[in-house]
């Protein structure tokens, strides 16, 4: 027993002098970061006086909304133990971290797979409103190891991403000194963690060197000390990363299937080609609801038209198919049955035609505020032309030329041509062509009394139809306002 004591107490003597004997004699660590108008600069020592570390702040230089403050003081600000020292140095000669791999962070296969629900719980407020189908999806592409290495590498390697512009940095550095003359280089990359940590000329993306700069280093306002101890936010970054690569593009898909009865019922007159969650908001549908969008073909169609039929969730069912059983035909027999339109579809099957259709009219809400807006915007219009006109006639001089000034104003007040009541403009048709090749786009307003009404087109013509043909600037995005005769003919605006 004596001799296992006096074993215990030699040990520990030889382990301790050993641990001193591996101190460095002192660290010197500059620590900076910066951004628009904004930063921080510091050095810290630490100096072994044989027993522990004392930290000093041997410089300071900030810049904020304050002003710029410098110090060339040296204050000690507080200790550090051997063994937090020791702990860093063990962990910048660790070579088991030459790589990144969620498992340095302590996330296994197994771990990943034993917390699938809190893993989930990271991207559920992604949706408001998620299906069976979506969170089997979601929770087996959240269990598999293999997604987290991509997203590792793209999280904190930074992988993929392209820095255009930078408004701001960090910078970190720490040298040890020892007394044989032996000097340690340590540098943090600009990237999460200040992985990989160069130490010499080596690599290393070992969590505990951050972690421990983090521990030995004061809170202050240099963003370093942050990022190197955000652990917390790994998983749920991670997490999240996941989701937007591999989940969402399939989101939109799986939503639908929770309307399958719903859908199917329109296979009585039509062919689904598709059906999907529509996932965002442009000019032709707005508001929160969930709307599921589906895309039909019969055999009475052109091979390149569809409609794209809009169908509003309304509690547990969608809203309403029975709309587009009834009028669906009258809307395709009125679009392809104008000869230019046919032609010009005909001619290259990369073009496409989409009848708009949402719930139960092609002309809804959106197209009405954009396309018609209101008597009170005509109004103004109005005010404007004539106060624009009375100004060159008395002979005032203006920044701009009028007459191409009211031009421009009645193309993009395309409802001031026409003045509508909406009631009429509601039984018209809305349909889009998208020029696959050219990636060109149009969109198309029908009338009830049949007149053809180009709105506007993003690209750079139509057909035969070019900028100038068209009253359009070169830009990519015009709004156009005109009328078409059935064969492809502009027909002048003789409004205003």
């Amino acid at each position: 027993m004596k001799y296992m004591r006096k074993l215990i107490i030699l040990t520990f003597i030889i382990g301790t002098k050993t641990l001193f004997a591996s101190q460095p004699d002192s660290i010197v660590i500059l620590d900076n970061s910066w951004a628009f108008l904004n930063s921080f600069h510091y050095e810290y020592h630490l100096v072994n006086n044989g027993k522990k570390f004392i930290l000093y702040q041997t410089y300071k230089h900030t810049r904020d909304n304050k002003g710029d403050k410098e110090s060339n003081k040296k204050r000690k600000i507080g200790t550090v133990s051997y063994g937090k020292i020791n702990a860093l140095t063990s962990a910048l000669n660790d070579t088991n971290f030459s790589q990144l791999t969620p498992d340095n962070f302590g996330y296994n296969r197994q771990w990943i797979i034993k917390n699938n629900e809190r893993l989930f719980g990271f991207v559920k407020k992604e949706r408001d409103h998620w299906t069976a189908e979506q969170i089997t999806f979601v929770k087996q592409q959240l269990s598999n190891y293999d997604n987290y290495q991509k997203a590792i590498n793209s999280v904190v390697g930074q992988e993929g991403i392209y820095i255009i512009a930078k408004d701001g940095g960090t910078g970190f550095e720490a040298t040890f000194y020892y007394k044989d003359n032996k000097t340690i280089n340590v540098t943090a990359d600009e990237n999460p963690f200040g992985m990989p940590w160069s130490i010499d000329s080596k690599k290393s993306y070992n969590p505990s060197i951050p972690k421990l700069f983090s521990e030995i280093l004061p809170a202050n306002r240099a963003f370093n000390n942050s990022r190197f101890n955000s652990f917390n936010y790994l998983m749920p970054e991670l997490s999240r990363t996941i989701f937007d690569d591999i989940c969402v593009n399939k989101m939109n898909e799986l939503a639908a299937l929770e309307f399958l009865k719903e859908i199917n019922e329109l296979k009585t007159k039509y062919n689904i080609i598709n059906a999907s969650e529509y996932g965002y908001r442009d000019g032709y549908i707005s508001g929160m609801k969930q709307v599921i969008k589906i895309k039909l073909h019969d055999s009475t169609m052109l091979e390149n038209l569809y409609i794209d039929l809009y169908l509003t969730r309304q509690r547990k069912t969608l809203y309403s198919r029975d709309s587009i059983l009834i009028k669906g035909k009258t809307l395709v027999n009125t679009v392809q049955s104008i000869p230019f339109i046919k032609k010009y579809l005909l001619a290259d099957t990369s073009r496409k035609l989409m009848i708009n259709f949402e719930n139960s009219a092609s002309i809804n809400a959106q197209v009405i505020d954009g396309f018609n807006n209101t008597p009170e915007h005509w109004k103004q219009s109005d005010l404007w032309t004539a106060s624009l006109r009375r100004d060159d006639s008395l002979g005032r001089k203006n920044s701009f030329n009028t007459e191409e000034a009211i031009k421009t104003s009645i193309q993009l007040d395309c409802g001031c041509n026409f003045r509508l009541k909406n009631d009429f403009l509601k039984k018209g048709i809305f349909f889009v062509i998208h020029d696959e090749n050219k990636k060109d786009w149009s969109t198309w307003v029908i009338l009830p009394d049949s007149t053809i009404v180009l709105w506007w087109i993003e690209g750079n013509d139509f057909s035969d139809f070019g900028c100038k043909d068209l009253g359009a600037d070169k830009s990519s995005f015009h709004y156009v306002c005109k009328k078409f005769g059935s064969n492809g003919e502009i027909i002048k605006n003789n409004n205003r």
